[in-house]
């Protein structure tokens, strides 16, 4: 449950002027990518993290809901049939 209140605090519509999105969606691997690595490889891997999260929430990208959501957990790009 905790990821879920966690995702469905970023379900809003939120403004991407630094273009962090469409980094994420570029960096997610279709075997998967720790959730705290890819946030990192962003130029703003703090703001970055509210943005991958809003992603997962709004299936472009996506998690193993049945894991806990952290670092280590796998994400990768929802076109992938997982």
């Amino acid at each position: 449950m905790g990821a879920l209140d966690t995702l469905s605090a970023r379900r809003r519509p939120m403004d991407d002027r630094l273009g962090l999105q469409a980094e994420l969606c570029a960096s997610a691997d279709a075997d998967g990518r720790c959730f705290g690595d890819l946030v990192a490889s962003t130029s703003l891997p703090v703001v970055a993290r509210a943005h991958l999260v809003h992603l997962i929430w709004h299936r472009r990208l996506s998690i193993d809901l049945s894991q806990p959501l952290g670092d280590r957990t796998l994400v990768w790009p929802i076109h992938q049939g997982r």
